[in-house]
């Protein structure tokens, strides 16, 4: 960890009646890390109204199971005033968290744990402190999963999930097992009991990536499937109403190559920003952090691409103070020494302003950004687990091999002034 303070160089030149113009860069504030033996990821965070956050996530280090649940609050200064392992023996995850209007939070994620079989839908209500009030599985004996939750102004929860169905169909005396796949909203009241279930076809198995609500009471959400017979997994963008009925739907990226869509952001003239990676159709090693504006009715007005070589993707995009646009990611274009943790501002023509990498070597992800206060940023991610090689340079299989796991660092970032022209940048003092 890192405590960084910034020291700004003032220069006057009384003597030439000069004005030196001056810029801002972004500067490091602090660092933390959190973490274990083994695994950590964070999923999303939730700013607290004493200026903390909650971060939620997933841990192989702690808990009851395999993979648990966790989530821990932090203070203005990073500091971690809580944690709070959730699950059973099995493999549970949450994935987003919102400030429920009744107290508390609700989370949604996927519990294999508890339920019904396999894995199920798992809504969990906290209070204040982290602590669990009540949680509820939701599906079948074969395999649901939850993605996203928004809470409309009557203090329900609307969920964006998957689930997928099986089915034995017979021809000539023959049986054959068919299993449908389904992107899954429910709408579910303050206690968990389901107002209504809809469902979007798919042809193959489907992840939901981001799921927002937008100006017209409706819903937008961003999942990755195979549709129409394409030779690989694209991004699909349904826009529902408040019942969950598709108003339209809209399949993205090139039939040769995967691509994702991993954040959505409305803007307020009833268009879309969208985030997220693209892979070079000719060099199929890069991949680039993908943006693109959306009209209203789902069709694409333009897409442009960031990063030069190596992996580069968009993870978390949102909305700046200036009415820019913030973005982070992973940055595999970048030099070990500067982190591939991506922070990328933009406005909102998808003209960069700025970026800034960070964070320790570059197997890191920086996973969601939120704006604390104007020009200010908290960056969360992980590191990326690595497979370590054998003493003479060959490598196992990842079941039998020693790994390096990754844990989760916070970075809070603000804007500093730069003297432009004059070779002055903001220094930055660390301590360990």
């Amino acid at each position: 960890m890192r405590k960084s303070s910034l020291i700004i160089l003032i220069i006057s030149l009384p003597l030439f009646g000069a004005f030196v113009e001056e810029k801002t860069v972004p500067v490091i504030v602090w660092e933390k890390i959190f973490g274990g033996t083994r695994q950590e990821n964070i999923h999303t965070m939730i700013a607290t109204p004493d200026g903390g956050n909650i971060f939620v996530g997933e841990t192989e280090s702690k808990g009851a199971g395999k993979v648990d649940a966790w989530i821990f609050k932090t203070d203005i200064t990073g500091r971690m005033v809580w944690e709070k392992t959730i699950g059973g023996q099995e493999h549970d995850v949450l994935y987003d968290i919102v400030d429920a209007k009744d107290g508390g939070y609700m989370m949604v994620g996927t519990t294999s744990s508890r339920g019904k079989g396999g894995s199920d839908l798992w809504l969990v209500k906290v209070d204040d402190d982290g602590t669990v009030e009540w949680n509820r599985s939701y599906g079948s004996k074969k395999s649901e999963r939850g993605g996203a939750i928004i809470e409309n102004e009557d203090g329900e929860f609307v969920i964006a999930g998957t689930r997928h169905m099986g089915s034995t169909q017979m021809a000539r005396n023959q049986s054959t097992f068919k299993l449908d796949h389904y992107i899954w909203m429910l709408k579910v009241d303050k206690e968990g009991d389901i107002q209504w279930d809809e469902r979007v076809h798919t042809d193959k198995m489907v992840v939901i990536t981001d799921f927002k609500s937008t100006r017209d009471d409706g819903y937008i959400l961003s999942a990755i499937s195979k549709f129409g017979g394409v030779q690989k997994e694209d991004p699909f963008i349904v826009k529902v109403d408040d019942e969950g009925l598709v108003v339209w739907k809209n399949w993205l990226g090139v039939e040769e190559v995967p691509e994702m869509i991993n954040a959505i952001q409305p803007l307020n003239d009833g268009t879309y920003m969208l985030a997220g990676i693209k892979v070079d159709e000719h060099k199929r090693t890069t991949s680039n952090g993908w943006l693109l504006k959306m009209d209203a009715s789902g069709h694409v007005m333009w897409e442009k691409l960031f990063g030069t070589k190596g992996g580069n993707e968009f993870n978390d995009i949102a909305l700046s103070s200036d009415g820019g646009l913030i973005i982070t990611g992973t940055n595999g274009s970048s030099r070990p020494e500067d982190g591939s943790m991506w922070l990328v501002k933009t406005n909102l023509n998808g003209k960069k302003m700025w970026e800034k990498t960070f964070g320790e070597g570059v197997m890191e992800r920086a996973s969601t950004i939120s704006e604390t206060s104007e020009g200010v940023f908290l960056v969360a991610g992980s590191g990326i687990p690595q497979l370590l090689p054998n003493a003479d340079g060959s490598y196992p299989s990842w079941e039998k091999g020693k790994k390096k796991y990754g844990d989760v660092r916070l970075v809070k970032i603000t804007m500093a002034p730069e003297m432009d022209g004059l070779g002055s940048k903001p220094l930055t003092s660390s301590n360990p």
